[in-house]
């Protein structure tokens, strides 16, 4: 906080209110923000870092920080008002990021209804969801092998459907 409480002492915000602005207060081009960024990272990080696609653009640490909201169990509805994006879109972009959160609920109820988790909640069950169970009704076309959820294949006349 030292350095953004000295950073606007010296230079203000630009008219629209942003902290980071060009000389006459306009937006900073792309390019001179991702110059920056570049040379902070080499600075940052280690060569194997920096060769990585850790932090590649300042969008990434975007994509970190909601990550790490989601796995400490902030609620989707509470990330999505802080992002600004939609539950819909939250679970889109980041489902495949929330790791062991089936364990933490199943512990939960668990806790709830005082018994082991395994011991009542899914103990004839896999660790992994049946993909059967979880996906909209569909059927597999017998002619192409294509599977549709509107039970229509796309690839076949309508009349031998």
């Amino acid at each position: 906080m030292t350095i953004l409480r000295k950073h606007l002492k010296e230079n203000g915000t630009g008219p629209d209110g942003r902290v980071f602005h060009g000389a006459h207060g306009a937006v900073l081009a792309k390019s001179t923000i991702l110059r920056v960024w570049r040379k902070a990272r080499e600075q940052a990080l280690t060569k194997e870092e920096y060769a990585s696609p850790l932090a590649k653009r300042p969008y990434d640490l975007r994509h970190a920080c909601l990550s790490t909201w989601l796995n400490a169990g902030v609620s989707p509805k509470q990330v999505s008002e802080w992002a600004g994006n939609s539950v819909a879109v939250l679970h889109r972009t980041y489902e495949a990021c929330l790791v062991g959160h089936d364990e933490i609920a199943m512990r939960r109820i668990a806790e709830v209804l005082g018994s082991s988790p395994r011991e009542s909640i899914g103990k004839d069950q896999p660790d992994t969801a049946d993909q059967s169970q979880t996906q909209p009704d569909t059927e597999t076309c017998q002619e192409c092998s294509e599977s549709t959820a509107s039970k229509t294949c796309t690839k076949r006349p309508a009349n031998k459907a």
